[in-house]
């Protein structure tokens, strides 16, 4: 009778334990075969960007103005053959002040990736990777003179370069975003200039 009592118990046991459920991943690259969203540390990032602008003197000057970041976040995952692809990346930025503009203001300043890239990749082991990629970028902002605000529609960047280095495991991932575009970005009525994009981002899994 004890015998058949504890065999009940051991099958109770079974019947109620999850059945079928995958094992969680224990690397990076098995971690990255569904989409993982990291998230950017604003502490740990910075960037900067060449603003031209005409001074008061009517003569054309340069800048190089340092990119207050906000918050962002970047999405991958690996395709079939190890491929990191970046499916989204977003970037959001604090009022940018124009250097030489009294009371002018970029606002609400947002870069947003606008179709997913495959990566160059290469696994130095299923934890540690580096990939390259040109990223399309789309920018929306707002220019604020004085208080009021008109939204400026969105801006296509032309291609920019990304290097991404992977290092984790299974339950944290961590990221190294270097994205460095040389160059004329983007001008407004020839007034306003964008050149020399750079960012240093760290990113990191929160759950």
């Amino acid at each position: 009778m004890m015998r058949f009592l504890l065999l009940v118990s051991v099958l109770s046991g079974c019947s109620t334990s999850p059945l079928g459920e995958p094992a969680a991943p224990s690397t990076v690259r098995e971690r990255l075969a569904t989409p993982t969203r990291l998230l950017v540390t604003v502490g740990s990032s910075a960037g900067a960007i060449t603003v031209g602008h005409h001074g008061d003197d009517g003569t054309w000057q340069t800048s190089r103005v340092a990119l207050p970041i906000e918050s962002g976040a970047l999405t991958a995952t690996v395709d079939r053959d190890g491929r990191v692809v970046v499916t989204d990346f977003s970037l959001g930025l604090a009022p940018l002040a124009l250097p030489g503009q009294v009371d002018t203001q970029l606002t609400h300043v947002h870069l947003a990736l606008s179709a997913p890239a495959t990566a160059e990749t290469s696994w130095r082991d299923d934890d540690s990777a580096s990939a390259t990629a040109a990223l399309a970028l789309a920018l929306s902002w707002e220019l604020t003179v004085d208080g009021a605000s008109s939204p400026l529609g969105d801006q296509a960047f032309p291609a920019v370069p990304l290097a991404l280095a992977l290092a984790g495991d299974g339950a944290a991932v961590e990221g190294a975003v270097t994205i460095a575009a040389p160059g004329k970005l983007w001008s407004w009525a020839s007034l306003v200039e964008l050149d020399d994009l750079s960012l240093t981002l760290a990113a990191s899994t929160t759950d």
